[in-house]
């Protein structure tokens, strides 16, 4: 995430002009943990690549299941 942490403050600055700066404890932490899983979804299920060959007609094809790829299990 952009500009959650001290690396983008200029603490020398900010103590200078009296404002103070902090962090707010577990701040984005279910939305991290939210943002790992879709990426791993993706890299497993290659849903967006999916979407985008159904989208292009690239889609239709004789039988019944159409994917792209190599399907990875999670398990375990």
């Amino acid at each position: 995430m952009l500009a959650t942490g001290y690396n983008v403050v200029d603490i020398d600055a900010a103590r200078r002009r009296g404002i103070v700066v902090t962090n707010v404890r577990a701040y984005g932490t279910m939305s991290v943990a939210q943002g790992t899983f879709a990426l791993l979804l993706e890299l497993t299920n290659r849903v967006g690549l999916h979407d985008r060959r159904v989208h292009e007609e690239r889609g239709r094809v004789e039988g019944f299941l159409f994917w792209e790829g190599t399907l990875t299990e999670l398990a375990g």
